[in-house]
């Protein structure tokens, strides 16, 4: 036995081990519990922010945005004086160079003041700072709102989760899941080998450097040894690599036509 077949047969071990210990259901209920919450988190907020912004709404949330609000105002008052002007005397260029004076980003300009026009036509003008401390509060209470569903519905599904994952302290199930879980990560493992082992014979096929590559592995991996080794199969035999060959790329790309 050459010392690659033994390292791969260690390798093997231990993800056997791991993969018991941790079981396939474990992995599954946490990989939908992530799923769940990328998928839940857009699908509450849009309606959870239009309710926490009405004023008449049990949940409003009003007085906390427009504390946020004034806090920003406040912020670039104190940075330029051109914030505590009147909105109506501004027009874009010096809106634009308000902007670039607190030290905004230019490509945020463009988003900060694309409804300016909109605001000069209202009635009620108020200054710069409102205008602006109007926009980026409302869109930090949004980005805020949007990262507390996350976490909470994170929360109770990775909590869903574990009570599911009790289902392993019932000896059966265990073993079951934990055989499950051994055989996952050993699939696992032998696409990662094989993967590495197709790319070891691409790399020794090239002219000159691959032949001083091959002469380096053939003494760990057998390859010029006679007889059985799981090293000399997976480069000569590649299964993935068999798989790739077998599949004519024409014919696929006439029937995806």
């Amino acid at each position: 036995m050459v010392i690659g077949d033994i390292v791969l047969l260690a390798l093997i071990v231990i993800v056997c081990i791991f993969g018991y210990k941790k079981g396939l259901l474990k992995r599954i209920v946490s990989f939908f519990a992530w799923l769940g919450t990328f998928i839940l988190t857009p699908i509450i907020h849009k309606p959870l922010l239009n309710e926490t912004t009405k004023v008449d709404s049990p949940i409003s949330l009003t007085n906390f945005i427009n504390n946020i609000s004034m806090k920003i105002n406040d912020w670039l008052c104190g940075k330029s004086e051109i914030f505590s002007q009147n909105l109506s005397l501004q027009t874009e260029e010096t809106t634009k160079a308000a902007l670039s004076e607190v030290g905004i980003p230019k490509f945020l300009h463009k988003f900060l003041i694309e409804n300016l026009d909109e605001a000069l036509a209202s009635s009620n003008h108020g200054t710069l700072g409102d205008y602006f401390g109007d926009i980026v509060g409302a869109f930090l209470f949004s980005a805020l709102l949007y990262i507390a569903i996350f976490l909470v519905l994170f929360i109770i599904l990775t909590i869903i989760a574990k009570v599911i994952d009790k289902a392993r302290d019932v000896f059966f199930v265990g073993v079951v899941d934990g055989v499950l879980g051994a055989t996952y990560n050993v699939l696992k493992l032998s696409v990662v080998v094989c993967l590495i082992f197709l790319l070891l014979t691409y790399i020794s096929s090239i002219n000159g450097f691959g032949d001083k590559v091959f002469e380096f592995l053939s003494p760990y991996l057998g390859l010029e040894k006679e007889g059985f080794s799981i090293c000399k199969y997976l480069y000569f035999e590649n299964p993935i690599g068999k798989l790739i060959s077998s599949i004519s790329l024409e014919d696929l790309f006439n029937k995806l036509k």
